[in-house]
């Protein structure tokens, strides 16, 4: 099915835009229409890209938000928001729009639709839209971590936990899984899980496996999309120092392995997570 987008005039609240504010906004219009070409290309890989999400673009303290019509063939300007919290420059995230009801939508920086990594990047943050709305918070109610963080109010955890990464025993297990996967010996792999969930303490356990189901699947899946568009893979090798984004990468290895070994599970993320939880390969 083909696609296309169009400029919808809107008025919000008061105020009506200038001759420049209606150029900002056609000019983005013009740039997010991309996203249905690579869309019609990519949305059969998985059914976390199988539908298009809100694209929030954050621009000189303002959040303007596109979303879709009622047909799902048009982006239009449905709201714009002035910031209240900081956004980081270069800004790719995936998160709740409290001033838009709520919504999940993928939320970049202008420089995102300079090249076709920028808008891969949005398939990327998609595909956590997709995770937020199927099973994410399911997930998360079951973890002791996750319920530690909401009586601390800690709404950052997931970057900020202190995982141990400089543990002895943590590094030596983690290189010898990276052989692992380069010569895909699974009974190391499944030993490696097994090892880590007796050995680590119970929230740094949960939070290695949510990283590696979380954004290992979104690594996982963004690859895919690389592949049909051509372009090198989203990948590097695990080693020292390790670091929250290491858990990407292996997160996106272990994932691959469990596919390969249960396709079955494939489009079904809560049964993916208890098998990556329970080492269960």
């Amino acid at each position: 099915m083909g696609f296309h987008t169009q400029l919808h005039p809107r008025k919000f609240g008061d105020a009506i835009f200038s001759g420049k504010e209606v150029d900002i906004i056609q000019k983005y219009i013009s740039k997010i229409s991309k996203i249905f070409d690579i869309y019609n290309k990519i949305s059969k890989l998985d059914v976390s890209v199988s539908q298009l999400y809100p694209i929030t673009v954050f621009e000189n303290g303002m959040f303007l938000v596109y979303d879709l019509d009622n047909l799902q063939r048009n982006y239009f300007l449905a709201a714009e928001q002035v910031s209240e919290i900081h956004v980081p420059e270069g800004v790719r995230a995936c998160f709740p729009l409290d001033f838009y009801g709520g919504k999940i939508s993928a939320v970049v920086s202008p420089d995102a639709f300079n090249d076709i990594y920028g808008y891969i990047a949005i398939f990327h943050e998609f595909v956590h839209c997709y995770q937020f709305e199927n099973y994410e918070m399911e997930l998360k109610d079951g973890l002791e971590i996750a319920h530690r963080a909401q009586e601390k109010k800690d709404f950052m955890w997931e970057l900020t936990h202190s995982f141990p990464y400089n543990d002895k025993k943590f590094i030596d297990e983690t290189e010898k899984l990276a052989r692992y996967f380069e010569i895909g010996f699974i009974d190391g792999i499944k030993e490696y899980y097994l090892k880590m969930k007796r050995y680590l303490k119970k929230c740094d356990y949960e939070y290695m496996i949510w990283q590696q189901w979380k954004e290992g699947f979104a690594r996982y899946i963004e690859n895919k999309i690389r592949s049909v568009l051509k372009v090198p893979k989203n990948t590097n090798k695990i080693v020292q120092p390790f670091k929250r984004v290491t858990f990407y990468e292996i997160g996106s290895k272990y994932i691959d392995v469990i596919f390969d070994t249960k396709p079955e599970v494939k489009g079904n993320l809560k049964k993916l997570f208890r098998i990556m939880f329970e080492c269960s390969i």
